[in-house]
Order: C-alpha cells, then sequence, then structure tokens
C-alpha cells in the first residue's frame, strides 16, 4: 500500500508544485499603470473577428469584417470579407481582401484592422453580392484578387518613381 501511495502521490506532487510556480508567477506580473503599453493577444477567435470595423491609413471608416476564408488543410486565414458601399446595411457589396494586407490595431475605444487603401480604389475592387459568393477553389478568381491587392500595395508617384506600400 506505502509504495501504491508514493506512485500515485508523485505525479501528484509535480502538478502541485507546477500550479503552486504558475501562481506565484502569475503574482509577480506588474500592473499597468496609465500610459503603460498594453499587450494585445496574437490569437483571437474568429467569432471575434467578424464584425470588427476596417479603417484606411488616413482614419476613414471603409466598413467592417463580415466572414473569414480558411484554408482548411493549414489552418491558415486567407481573405476577410469586407463589407462596404452601402447605406445603414443596405446595397453593401463583399469585398475579398487578403488577410496579410490587413493590420490588426486599436485605439483607446475600439479594436479594428487597418487596410492600406483608399475608398476609391477599394470601390474599383472585384466584390461580390452577400447571397452569391464567388467559386473559392477557383485559383483564377484567388489570382485576381491577390493581383489587385499587390497592385494597389505599389502606387507610382507623378515622377514615375515607384513607392512599395507593402510591409
Amino acid at each position: 500500500m506505502n509504495r501504491f501511495l508514493k506512485k500515485a502521490a508523485g505525479p501528484f506532487l509535480g502538478c502541485a508544485v507546477v500550479a503552486w510556480g504558475s501562481l506565484a508567477i502569475a503574482a509577480d506580473v506588474p500592473t499597468a499603470k496609465v500610459g503603460d503599453k498594453i499587450l494585445v493577444a496574437k490569437s483571437y477567435q474568429v467569432s471575434k473577428l467578424s464584425g470588427l470595423n476596417v479603417r484606411n491609413d488616413q482614419g476613414e471608416k471603409l466598413g467592417k469584417i463580415e466572414d473569414m476564408v480558411v484554408d482548411v488543410e493549414s489552418g491558415k486565414v486567407l481573405y476577410a470579407a469586407l463589407s462596404f458601399g452601402g447605406v445603414l446595411g443596405l446595397g453593401d457589396k463583399l469585398f475579398a481582401i487578403p488577410y496579410e494586407d490587413l493590420k490588426f490595431d486599436h485605439g483607446k475605444d475600439e479594436t479594428f484592422f487597418v487596410l492600406n487603401v483608399s475608398k476609391d480604389k477599394l470601390k474599383a475592387a472585384p466584390g461580390f453580392d452577400k447571397s452569391d459568393w464567388p467559386n473559392m477553389a477557383d485559383p483564377h478568381w484567388a489570382e485576381q484578387i491577390d493581383d489587385y491587392y499587390r497592385k494597389a500595395r505599389t502606387t507610382t508617384t507623378t515622377t514615375g518613381a515607384t513607392i512599395n506600400n507593402s510591409k
């Protein structure tokens, strides 16, 4: 019986030591003060990303995230479906935005995405109706979307010099 208790208690005591150590580490974390930078999670529930506003670099609201397109083999988010162009939710079109073009950001009272595209460039982008999604398996569709936003990242100045706006 004594040997049984030693075998059973060993793992339990090990877990207790690890748990106590975790509590001790957590207790040593300093509290944030006004003006301190606050860490933002790098992992987020997709359901919490849907509905977030999207702004451009000038701070203009472009729309909101309606849905996400995920590569089911890798688990990587490929596109975010951005709702844009309507009034009070009527007449909105969806635009598949390459996820790599979105920058997750937050202000004092809001969490949002930033997309480095003007409203005019977004209006001219290939879009689709909420009730008529494109065939995501079509490689030509993906090429069209990726090419459009790749070109949007690179702009030409009036002098002909190329400015690359990609990350």
